[in-house]
């Protein structure tokens, strides 16, 4: 498990399933399949001190891939271009995800946004599944 931060938010990458979103019922859920690769995004507000976003991220390839995924955070949060990890802040209140899976792999990816609850209605949006690269070898 990875921990990474920067300015208003963090994140947390696991291997292990959605054991990191067992903790509460999601108050919004929302799935796409794109390039074949499923991207489940869940809004949870009451398992976390801030609000939590999960991706639980699925490849249905039957080779390596390697993927981006992009998020808006609300507009107050400050990001600072400093991301570590496999989250990274990209400017204009845009965080991205890359990683890579196996065939048939899924991976859960979290982040917490410290935001004013007026302002999570921005969380609703589904997943933008910036790209997906299989591996050549």
């Amino acid at each position: 498990m990875v921990v990474v931060g920067a300015a208003g938010y963090m994140g947390v990458t696991s291997d292990s399933g959605s054991d990191l979103t067992d903790a509460a019922e999601p108050s919004v859920s929302i799935t796409v399949v794109v390039a074949g690769v499923r991207v489940e995004k869940s809004l949870v507000t009451d398992a976390f001190p801030e609000p939590a976003v999960a991706l639980s991220v699925d490849s249905l390839h039957d080779e390596p891939v390697t993927v981006r995924i992009e998020e808006t955070v609300p507009a107050s949060v400050a990001l600072a271009d400093r991301g570590s990890g496999d989250w990274e802040a990209v400017g204009g209140g845009r965080i991205a995800w890359t990683g890579r899976l196996d065939a048939d792999e899924e991976r859960v990816t979290t982040y917490c946004v410290d935001a004013d609850p007026g302002e999570l209605a921005d969380l609703h949006a589904p997943p933008t599944v910036d790209s997906v690269r299989p591996e050549t070898g």
